[in-house]
């Protein structure tokens, strides 16, 4: 009992500390956690005690964090080593971080006429090899890089729209983190440089690289280019390829070489909370969960979920939920994993140190209860709605749009004029941020499932008698009530409070399956505007013509023959 105070007060303090107390807590968790020589206890303990829960999916959108959340993707590059590690998960894209640049080469008489920028841009390797590039912005065009043709100097690879006449003026290279030796072409450019050599040491362990090289001419450069890259996602576990556990394939938390690239977000969510490593060393996420903290079933079933077809108004089809974040190592691992909830309309609950998900749609009751089965006798609680202040009827979310650079984009309002009559011909939207959300139909889906549940107001605490004590967060339970007007309605538990009477308290929160179904006839239509170069219209020549002519001189006399050209416009 004396350890477990210790360790809550450690952790109360943890909890409170600034950046600049984390290491030396961070080692005092260690030392306590060595200490107990429990495997696991301080990793359940942090994230149990940390784990938010809400009532609805826009409450639960709307919690202030701690921490400043980025609110899209990261347009602009980085300078210095005072930023944080990072890495990207699912389909995302960064400017990154420069760690190098400098001039070299001649080209005619133009001396140091090409610029080479080095920028980190993950801190894990993609495996992807020097084609693990999924897209590329320059300025303000999505460009296309020629990957078979490579030059022969090591430089990289020609971008398409920086040829001009046969010539390149842009190249682009890419290591995926798995380089063991300083790359040949930065050594041979400046591994001689006096002041800022190229040293054999930087490697880049583990990160992934782009360098950029671009070819002086003022025509197609009025500075440095500016780059936005979305790489290949890094490998993942996904526990339902692993035929050990009961899934179906060679994926195995101990062999990451057996891993694959994955955008799910219920298999990130899994990775990040039994921790990313690279090798045996610790990256980001939780530390020493043990896998059976994450049931194996119910943790397909949320990936399975989140894989599911959806139709679109084109006649194709998307899974329901996908993701992508570049992770920033200093984030609190649960504000990731809250932001990643929020993208798939999921829940997470933690229940005696293990941890399940509901990815959208509640299952079916597992407990039925009526009038007779609450207990009477202890107090009662019940909110019908809340206060207007806290009222919404309409959603308004952004995301990062792809096609429009990564910027941050505002998704079709969701609004509903019988709502808006309940509540006094008011309009009361909730404006949420979806940052790890870069699909703008998901984004629909999400946002139309996130105010269809916030109108389910009635809210419920009552205590139910022993037989309820299996009931988990996350459940779902049918009330039928003479008094309250219920026959077999159905409700979420959002909390479990079992009492020393051997009696549970639950809280209740009223829920429809209904609220999450989609069809392609509720996709809104989304606009998206033109970005990259604009450049003037050719002017065409209107009544062309060419005839003989002479040219005279001041007296008027012909002196020379000539070709008379003229246009009407």
């Amino acid at each position: 009992m004396k350890i477990l105070i210790l360790i809550l007060s450690v952790l109360s303090f943890w909890l409170m500390a600034d950046a600049a107390h984390a290491d030396p807590i961070t080692a005092a968790i260690a030392a306590i956690s060595q200490f107990i020589g429990s495997v696991g206890v301080i990793g359940k303990l942090v994230l149990t005690v940390a784990i938010n829960v809400g009532l609805s999916l826009v409450e639960k959108a709307l919690a202030k964090k701690d921490q400043p959340q980025q609110a899209g993707a990261k347009l602009e590059i980085s300078m210095g080593d005072d930023h944080p590690m990072s890495f990207i998960m699912g389909s995302y894209a960064t400017a990154g971080r420069r760690k190098y640049a400098g001039s070299w080469g001649e080209d005619g008489k133009t001396p140091n006429a090409y610029f080479t920028d080095v920028i980190e841009v993950g801190n894990l390797p993609n495996y992807a090899g020097e084609r693990g590039l999924t897209s590329v912005w320059i300025d303000d065009q999505q460009v296309g890089v020629l990957w078979e043709e490579p030059h022969p100097d090591g430089r990289g690879f020609p971008v398409l729209q920086y040829r001009v006449k046969g010539k390149d003026y842009l190249w682009i290279k890419f290591l995926d983190g798995t380089q063991s030796s300083a790359d040949a072409f930065l050594t041979a450019k400046f591994g001689s440089n006096p002041d800022r050599p190229w040293k054999p040491t930087m490697i880049g362990l583990g990160c992934q690289v782009v360098i950029l090289t671009a070819r002086y001419n003022t025509n197609l450069f009025s500075g440095i280019p500016a780059g936005l890259y979305q790489p290949h996602p890094v490998p993942l576990y996904d526990i339902r390829k692993d035929s050990s556990v009961g899934g179906n394939g060679t994926h195995r938390w101990d062999n990451p070489a057996s891993w694959e690239p994955t955008s799910n977000p219920a298999t990130m969510i899994y990775n990040l909370a039994r921790g990313v490593y690279r090798g045996s060393e610790w990256v980001c996420g939780g530390q020493n969960i043990a896998a059976f903290c994450l049931p194996a079933a119910n943790w397909m079933a949320a990936a399975n979920a989140c894989d599911a077809p959806v139709a679109l108004g084109d006649g194709t089809s998307e899974p329901a939920f996908r993701a992508g974040y570049e992770v920033q190592c200093d984030q609190q691992p649960l504000d990731v994993i809250s932001e990643l909830l929020k993208g798939c309309n999921g829940r997470m609950a933690e229940v005696g140190g293990i941890f399940k998900v509901l990815i959208s749609t509640p299952g079916g009751a597992v407990y039925s209860f009526s009038d007779d089965d609450i207990v009477v006798t202890e107090e009662q609680d019940f909110q019908p709605f809340p206060s207007l202040s806290d009222t919404y009827n309409a959603i308004e979310a952004t995301y990062p749009e792809p096609t429009e650079k990564w910027a941050t984009k505002d998704a079709p309002g969701r609004y509903n004029a019988d709502l808006e009559a309940q509540d006094g011909n008011r309009r009361l939207p909730a404006q949420i941020q979806l940052p790890t959300v870069p699909f703008a139909n998901q984004v629909q889906r999400v946002g139309l499932a996130m105010i269809q549940d916030y109108r389910r107001f009635r809210v419920h605490q009552v205590s139910l008698p022993p037989d309820a004590y299996p009931l988990e967060p996350n459940d779902v339970v049918s009330w039928t009530s003479v008094r309250n007007g219920y026959d077999e309605k159905k409700f979420l538990v959002v909390k479990v409070e079992p009492q020393p009477n051997f009696l549970i308290v639950v809280t209740l929160k009223e829920v429809d399956p209904a609220d999450y179904d989609w069809h392609s006839g509720l996709q809104l239509p989304t606009a998206t505007g033109w970005i990259g170069p604009i450049t003037p219209p050719s002017q065409p020549m209107v009544g062309w013509t060419v005839e003989p002519a002479t040219v005279k001189d001041a007296g008027g006399i012909d002196r020379r023959p000539a070709i008379k050209i003229s246009c009407a416009a």
